[in-house]
Parts: structure tokens; C-alpha cells; sequence
């Protein structure tokens, strides 16, 4: 039972919050009349009174507002209100009391707020009486009344409205015109009086703009200031802009297209590579003793993770380091899991500072060094090789300037430039309506040259002639490394396996060069030892050190366990290589 009581109430509040609400959407108005009497003074003010018949429907109304915008004028003065009963009385506390009027000025507007007691279902005639200063427009050819009569600034219609307009002594009405509705005039036979009609309603929002112009020096008054930007802005518009508009696009093509053909002459110019041509066809041994880290360096002006990967290769080749790959139970002995034992061996074998750098941060002091502990940390040397593998190039004559700052050097340029442009582009939005439509052009041209430089600059390292000469014979031998079936019987060449894998990582063909001498019976690389079981479950053999840094094989027991062959020892060997790359790069 409470229930449906409880139920009953809350339609009962729902039934009264829609009867409030549609007797508030019930509330309207409209001008039975609006009607404005202008009168130009001697000293060139605009007494301006409006008659307002309104008609009031539901209520209560308890004020009206009369907004008037001041961009074409100085001043208001002189304000007076009167209703039904009689004139109001201006309250400058703007207490909202009945019979009060009060003004403001906000944001540009005058207002004029009237209070009044309540109204219902009435036709009210209220009247506004107002002086305008600065108002007039003068010119050689003739002064100028505008004066917007019926205002837009409405939710609500006006059904007639009258204009009359009178002109002091002496004055003669030229050019009579209206504006925003249809509306005829007449002018009276002297010239002084213009009395304008609307033809029809004026619906919310509409406006009725009159306009008479009398001969210029009969009222006293000069061009206010609105008025000279005003006129300004005009001949700007008409004459002045559609010049603009193309001097601005052309600037803004001028700085596209001369931005992307200047920043290809800069890089031809301090950019391109001395040309050397083709040294060879292709060359079969190393044409330097250039380490593959730094060749890889030189090559692709980048000292980048490949170039780390082979001078760690390298360094083990060299018997600075050997590699042990390491097979280990999962949890509860389900599957395999895989990881790399770094062992120290001669670190004196490293000479260059990314090569020893490289063995400090891997082995921190150690000797042995799993893959597995290097996990996010080792990144954190990345930098420093980077920038040891750069300084070693400069030294070596083969750049004239570091290649990683001067990329950042064009990158910060263009990101600046960019930057610049974006400030420059949301100028020239604003300015759009006011200046030209072009003024967006430049900014939009400077941006082409900050994207043209962020583009170019991966290219804009420059090699010395000896590092172009350097470049070219190396490139050679890539090709004979990329090739070498078509120049050399692998299995008579088995022993360069091992030599030159360091540079075909540097390359980019570890994979190829690893399958292929795979496929003859290469044997293992000494420095490599993975998990290979032949005939048993016996570990390769184990490999010393002779004290001065030569690695090699300790005698392994008869009747099982031999060197294992690179057909066997490939994917051990390839899955190690991704590893290491994937272990220590790409944490």
C-alpha cells in the first residue's frame, strides 16, 4: 500500500513540474509597434526615442533590456525611461526596483536595463530616449546618418514599425536608403524629414537599417575614429586586399618551392658524398683492416645495433671472447630454456675505445657474463658506443664532422622551422578575415621548408674523399660477401667462415652467409661453442687459453665427441646471433 502511495505522489510532482514548465514555454511577446523618431542636432549628435508597443502574453515580466552596440559610435548620453506611469527614475545601484532604470557597458555594448511591476496578458507602450555621440559619418560628398531602427538583438517579432528621421536647418536629404528588410520612404518637400515604413513583419532577429545623407558642412563634427579605421578598412578591402592575396601566395610558393630546391642544393653541396665510382666489381679480401663496426659505420653513416653486434662477433674472432650457448630446464623441467655464456678471454684484444667499452659494460668487471643478466641495463651503454663508434670515423678521416650531430643539427633546424610555422599559421588564421585569405600561405611555404630539412637530414652526413674511396672498395666487397658462390668453391674456402662473418653482420647477411657455408661442411667458429649432442649426451670440447690469447681445442676422448661441423652447429649458430640481437638490443 505505501507503495503505490509513494508512486501516486511522485506523478502528482511530475504532473505539477510539467504544468510549470509549460506555462513557462507559454510565456511571449511581441511589438505590436516599434517606432523611432531620429533627430540629427547642429553639433552633429543623434537624439534618438523609440516607442515600444509591446504586447505582453502570460508572465509575469518584471524588466526589459535594450542592448545598443558602440563600434560605431563614441557615446551615449542622456538616457531617459518612461512607462505607463510615467517617467522612470535612473537607479545607479541598479537595485531592480519598480519605475528604475539603470545603464552598463559591457563588452562593447551600452545596455539599458528598466524595471517594472509584474506583468500578465497585457499591451504595455514603454518609451527610450537616448543621445548618440560620435555617431555621424562624415565625407566631402556628403555626411551620413546609419542608424540600425529595429535592431537585431530579438527573440520576438515586430509587426509595423515606422522611421522618421529629421535633419537640422539647412539640411536636405541626397541619398535616402534601407537595409535588412523591405520598406519604402518618403521624403518631405524641403528635404529635412524621411519617414521610412516597413512593408512587412519584421521576424526575430531581422534588422532595420536606415540611411540618409545630407550635404557635408551643415553640422558641425569630424570623422571619429571608428569612422577612419572604419573607411580604412574599407579601401583595404576593396582595393588593397586581392593584392595582398597574391603577394602572399606567391610568397608562399616562393618559400615551398625555393625551400625544397634550396635544401637539395644544400645537400649536393655539403651533403653528397664526394663521387669516387666504381673501384671494382667486387673485391674478395677486406680492402683495410677498417674493424666491421666501424665499416658498418662508415657505410650507412649510422652507428647503429649491427654495428655492435659484429664488433662483439669480431672481438670473439679476434680471441677476446668466446660464446657458450647454455640449455636449461623451464619450471617443473617443462621445456628448454635458452641462454648465452659470455666468457672474458683476453680483453687486451680489444684496441679500439667502442671495443673495450663494449666488454666493460658487458662483463662489468667479471669474467663469465650470462645473457640473461644484461637484461635492461646493457641498453644503457648504447649511447656511448654510439657516440665512440662516430668519434672513431672522425678521427680515422672518414667524415669531417660527427654524422649523429649533424643529423640532429638538421632535424633541430627543421623542427624549429616547423614550429615557427605552426606560430606563424594560427597568426594567419586570425588575420584571415581581416588582412587576406592568403595570409596562411607563408607560414604553410615555411612549413614545406622545416619538413624538406627534417627529410634531408638522414642523408646529410658527408664522407670525406678518403672515407668516399673507403665507402666505394668496401661496397665491392660486400658484393664478392653477398656472391661469393660465383667467385669461390666454399668448400675449399671454408676457413673464411669464421674470418669474415663479423663483416657480413656488419653487411646485413649474416643469414645467407651462415646457411651457405652451412651447406659445405664448414666447421664451427672456435669462439662458438653450442649445445650439440653426436652419438651421446656429451658437451663439444672445451676450449683454453695458451695465456697469450689463442683459443684452442683441449683433446677430446675417443669414440664420441669431435668438432662439430656448421651443418650442425647452423641453426645453433644463427639462433644464437638473433639472440644476442634480441638479448641485448632490442630490451
Amino acid at each position: 500500500m505505501r507503495r503505490w502511495v509513494l508512486l501516486g505522489f511522485a506523478l502528482l510532482l511530475g504532473l505539477l513540474s510539467i504544468t510549470s514548465i509549460t506555462y513557462a514555454w507559454g510565456k511571449s511577446l511581441y511589438w505590436k509597434r516599434l517606432d523611432v523618431d531620429i533627430t540629427v542636432l547642429p553639433n552633429s549628435d543623434i537624439r534618438i526615442v523609440e516607442t515600444w508597443d509591446v504586447v505582453f502574453e502570460g508572465g509575469p515580466f518584471r524588466y526589459g533590456y535594450r542592448f545598443i552596440p558602440m563600434d560605431k559610435l563614441v557615446s551615449i548620453t542622456d538616457v531617459a525611461v518612461e512607462g505607463p506611469e510615467g517617467p522612470y527614475t535612473f537607479d545607479e545601484k541598479d537595485s531592480e526596483a519598480p519605475h528604475t532604470f539603470s545603464t552598463e557597458i559591457d563588452e562593447g555594448d551600452f545596455i539599458i536595463w528598466w524595471y517594472f511591476p509584474p506583468i500578465y496578458d497585457e499591451e504595455v507602450v514603454f518609451r527610450l530616449a537616448y543621445t548618440v555621440k560620435g555617431g555621424l559619418r562624415f565625407y566631402e560628398d556628403g555626411d551620413q546618418l546609419w542608424w540600425k531602427a529595429v535592431f537585431p538583438y530579438r527573440d520576438y517579432p515586430v509587426l509595423a514599425s515606422t522611421v522618421t528621421v529629421h535633419l537640422p536647418e539647412g539640411a536636405k536629404a541626397e541619398k535616402v536608403a534601407v537595409y535588412g528588410i523591405e520598406a519604402s520612404w518618403e521624403v518631405s518637400p524641403d528635404g529635412r524629414t524621411v519617414v521610412f515604413q516597413a512593408r512587412e513583419e519584421i521576424s526575430p532577429h531581422e534588422e532595420m537599417e536606415v540611411r540618409v545623407q545630407f550635404p557635408h558642412g551643415v553640422v558641425e563634427g569630424k570623422p571619429a575614429y571608428w569612422q577612419r579605421k572604419h573607411d580604412f578598412q574599407r579601401t583595404y578591402q576593396e582595393k588593397w586586399r586581392p593584392f595582398v592575396n597574391l603577394g602572399l601566395g606567391a610568397l608562399g610558393l616562393f618559400l615551398a618551392v625555393g625551400g625544397i630546391l634550396g635544401t637539395v642544393a644544400w645537400w649536393h653541396s655539403k651533403g653528397r658524398d664526394v663521387p669516387v665510382g666504381e673501384v671494382a666489381s667486387y673485391l674478395p679480401e677486406p680492402p683495410s683492416d677498417l674493424p666491421p663496426g666501424l665499416m658498418g659505420t662508415l657505410l650507412d653513416e649510422k652507428a647503429d645495433l649491427r654495428d655492435i653486434l659484429a664488433t662483439l662477433i669480431d672481438l670473439a674472432r679476434k680471441g677476446a671472447i668466446e660464446i657458450e650457448e647454455e640449455r636449461k630446464r623451464g619450471i617443473l623441467g617443462i621445456g628448454v630454456k635458452r641462454d648465452y655464456l659470455f666468457r672474458l678471454i683476453d680483453a687486451s684484444k680489444a684496441t679500439y675505445p667502442f671495443e673495450k667499452t663494449l666488454l666493460r659494460e658487458i662483463f662489468e668487471g667479471e669474467e663469465e657474463k650470462e645473457l640473461s643478466s644484461l637484461r635492461n641495463k646493457f641498453y644503457a651503454a648504447i649511447p656511448e658506443l654510439q657516440d665512440e663508434f662516430y668519434k672513431e670515423a672522425v678521427k680515422a678521416g672518414l667524415f669531417p664532422e660527427n654524422p649523429k650531430e649533424v643529423r640532429e643539427f638538421c632535424q633541430a633546424a627543421g623542427i624549429l622551422i616547423l614550429v615557427a610555422a605552426g606560430v606563424l599559421f594560427l597568426g594567419g588564421v586570425c588575420l584571415i578575415e581581416s588582412v587576406a585569405g592568403a595570409a596562411v600561405c607563408p607560414p604553410l611555404g615555411l612549413a614545406v621548408i622545416g619538413i624538406a630539412l627534417i627529410a634531408v637530414a638522414p642523408v646529410m652526413p658527408r664522407k670525406t674523399k678518403k672515407g668516399s674511396e673507403e665507402a666505394a672498395r668496401w661496397r665491392a666487397f660486400r658484393r664478392y660477401l653477398k656472391n661469393i658462390e660465383k667467385y669461390t668453391d666454399l668448400k675449399e674456402a671454408k676457413d673464411i667462415f669464421e674470418r669474415y662473418l663479423p663483416y657480413a653482420i656488419a653487411f646485413g647477411l649474416e643469414r645467407s652467409w651462415v646457411n651457405k657455408f652451412a651447406r659445405v661442411g664448414a666447421p664451427a667458429p672456435r669462439w662458438y661453442r653450442p649445445v650439440l649432442v653426436e652419438g651421446g649426451s656429451h658437451r663439444p670440447p672445451v676450449a683454453t687459453s695458451t695465456g697469450k690469447g689463442a683459443v684452442h681445442a683441449a683433446p677430446m676422448p675417443s669414440g664420441g665427441i669431435s668438432v662439430p661441423s656448421l651443418v650442425s652447429a647452423s641453426q645453433g649458430i644463427f639462433t644464437s646471433l638473433e639472440s644476442i640481437s634480441d638479448g641485448l638490443f632490442s630490451m
